[in-house]
């Protein structure tokens, strides 16, 4: 069966989570008595998922005991999701909206314990519009349940902000065709509509009203990944490999992530009375499904652990005995096998921490993408006089607060005269949260921080992001040109405007002397963000929904921006920009990349692009849709700590 053209599919950055129980099966123990007796799954998942009736749970569904639940998310830093799925298209509008309402009813116990949704798996809508005939014959259209289901994501964006939404899509193996092979479901045969068919109605009716969303999540044991005969008629061929991966392509062409939950259906007539046999084939038949994903070339952008209904009916012991736990603990490490993450990018953040607040917002972005293992924060020095003398103090604070108290901080010794300011912000943080750095002018001198953490990593290594003035990057290259030839990889600068400024913009007018030393001098690659690529990029009014405990906010609220404090109506995101790329590189879905040239800075600090073809400089330009890359950008802002409350560093 021939597969759809599209983007090539190859190995990206994913998430792992479990959900344990399926509704059937009491989770208490986990969290209270035998909390510490699944520790390597703890450590290793980025989300737990709940279904979301298990708060308040009919009779035939076990509760979530919620107390010890939200202690116990909270002292680890696990972020929480839920599967809801009390929505019928058939409502119509009104459906829409009351069910968007009965979720966030159903959810307000996670606000009441101080937790947000990291993700809401939204059960139902595809399968259900699987009902609607094309030809509205006694019902809905498709594209009147498609409108109904977008008013439902809009209303759900609106009760969970922040919160990335999903719709879960099932595949059973029957009722295909030859233009859409493997792309069809149970009621295909009634109504004529088929999976590709909803999602594409669905899309385009959510975008239409400014929601859409985030995942599309595939609920599809390997039982009925591996069939190859359709089951209503067994001799017709099917191929679910093509199956998902013409999905995936779908997801990519849309900028929608593909999720997958992995597990096996058990078959409860098979193992009837014979609890041991059903539990060691869900083991073993969820190891041999990661395996075969990674064989026909499925690249998820997250992997679900989930049950399947009471089995396995133990949750613990992790280290053998086929429990739920064990099979979590065998699958995540033989994803990390066969889905090799990249290293994480080492960075090095060079900021003014002291006028605008938007250095907060990065380094809190930095710290988003360190707990995603993305990156790893090598240091933070400060590049301007802050005249409250606390800027040092200020990223400490943040640094604590995200769990990474040990991040040596370096201040600048040479100081910028141009532009000294009394920090709106950095006092307030260094005064009101935890932290154990002392005044700027006691701090460790930024170059001496530079050479003690560019020493100790491997050659051709370290991203340097620059977001302030340059003064320590020019000390840097002066004195140790040797150390920065051969441990910086790439330096990625907030300065400037492309192709041509017409003023000097702040951070190069801050120390233009320096500004000139590093865009004339510089040995390495350099990408130049400019001025014009923050300043669409409004971002910071949803850090309101972050708890008062998070400096980032504080600072928010501190900083005004156009009368107002920042934090009401949010604000541009120049530096946050610039950190997002120098740990998530060139994504053609965000950036434009112009390279081949070099940037000048004259004597009154303005800047100039020159095409070169020997030249190692670029700068960007933003692909697409602004609003979709802050939002991509204010949700790592606002992502929860993962490490908070152990105080370590990894």
């Amino acid at each position: 069966m021939k597969e759809a053209m599209g983007p090539p599919l190859t190995p990206k950055p994913y998430k792992i989570g479990i959900a344990p129980s399926h509704i059937t099966t009491p989770t208490a123990p986990l969290f209270a008595e035998r909390a510490d007796d699944w520790d390597e799954v703890r450590k290793k998942i980025d989300f737990y998922k709940v279904y979301s009736l298990q708060a308040v749970p009919p009779d035939w569904a076990t509760p979530l005991p919620v107390n010890s639940f939200a202690a116990f998310v909270k002292k680890h830093g696990i972020a929480v999701d839920a599967e809801f799925g009390a929505f019928r298209a058939d409502g119509g509008a009104e459906e829409g909206k009351t069910a968007a309402k009965r979720a966030k009813a159903m959810h307000a116990w996670l606000g009441h314990r101080g937790l947000k949704l990291r993700a809401l798996h939204l059960d139902g809508p595809v399968r259900r519009l699987m009902d609607c005939d094309r030809k509205s014959k006694g019902g809905l259209s498709l594209k009147q349940a498609a409108e109904a289901t977008a008013v439902f994501l809009a209303e759900c964006r609106k009760a969970f902000p922040g919160t990335r939404i999903g719709l879960i899509t099932n595949f059973p193996n029957w009722h295909y065709s030859p233009e859409h092979p493997g792309m069809l479901g149970t009621w295909t045969q009634r109504s004529g509509v088929h999976y590709r068919e909803v999602l594409e109605a669905v899309h385009r009716a959510a975008r239409g009203k400014g929601a859409g969303f985030d995942f599309v999540e595939v609920d599809c044991p390997l039982n009925y990944y591996r069939a190859t005969r359709n089951r209503a008629n067994p001799s017709r061929r099917v191929n679910n490999p093509a199956k998902f991966k013409a999905l995936q392509r779908w997801c990519v062409q849309r900028n929608v992530e593909f999720w997958l939950v992995v597990n096996y259906d058990t078959n409860p007539q098979r193992v009837a009375g014979k609890a041991a046999l059903g539990a060691r084939l869900f083991h073993d038949e969820t190891l041999a499904y990661i395996r075969r994903l990674r064989r026909d070339g499925v690249f998820p952008d997250c992997f679900t652990i989930q049950s399947w209904y009471k089995l396995p009916a133990k949750h613990l012991p992790e280290e053998g005995g086929h429990s739920f736990m064990h099979t979590a603990r065998d699958s995540i490490r033989l994803i990390r096998e066969l889905y090799p993450q990249p290293d994480p990018v080492k960075v090095i953040l060079d900021t003014d921490m002291s006028g605008d607040c938007d250095d907060a917002g990065a380094l809190g972005l930095l710290h988003a993408l360190a707990d995603l293992r993305e990156c790893e924060l090598l240091a933070v020095v400060t590049n301007r006089k802050d005249l409250a003398n606390a800027s040092a103090a200020a990223a400490d604070a943040i640094n604590t607060y995200y769990g990474r108290p040990g991040i040596p901080i370096g201040t600048c010794k040479e100081k910028p005269t141009a532009l000294q300011r009394t920090s709106p912000y950095t006092a307030a943080l260094r005064d009101g949260f935890p932290n154990n750095t002392g005044p700027d002018d006691r701090a460790p001198d930024a170059l001496d921080i530079y050479r003690r953490v560019l020493k100790a990593q491997p050659d051709g290594s370290v991203t340097v992001c620059s977001v302030g003035a340059f003064s320590n990057l020019a000390t840097l290259w002066r004195r140790e040109p040797q150390l920065v030839r051969a441990k910086v990889r790439r330096l990625v600068a907030m300065g400037g405007e492309f192709p041509r400024s017409k003023r000097a913009e702040t951070n190069i007018a801050t120390h233009p002397e320096a500004a000139r030393v590093v865009a004339a001098q510089w040995p390495g690659e350099v990408i130049w963000h400019g001025f014009e690529v923050g300043q669409v990029l409004i971002t910071g009014e949803k850090l309101k929904h972050t708890p008062a405990s998070n400096p980032v906010r504080r600072a928010y609220e501190l900083r005004r921006h156009r009368g107002r404090p920042s934090i009401q109506g949010g604000q541009p995101s120049y530096d946050q920009a610039a950190a997002l790329f120098a740990v998530r590189g060139a994504s053609p879905k965000s950036w434009e990349v112009i390279s081949g040239g070099r940037v000048s800075v004259d004597v009154e600090g303005l800047t100039t692009w020159r095409a070169d073809p020997s030249g190692k400089h670029a700068y960007v330009r933003i692909a697409g849709d602004p609003k979709r890359l802050a939002a991509e950008i204010e949700a790592l802002m606002i992502a929860p700590p993962k490490n908070r409350t152990t105080g370590m560093t990894p």
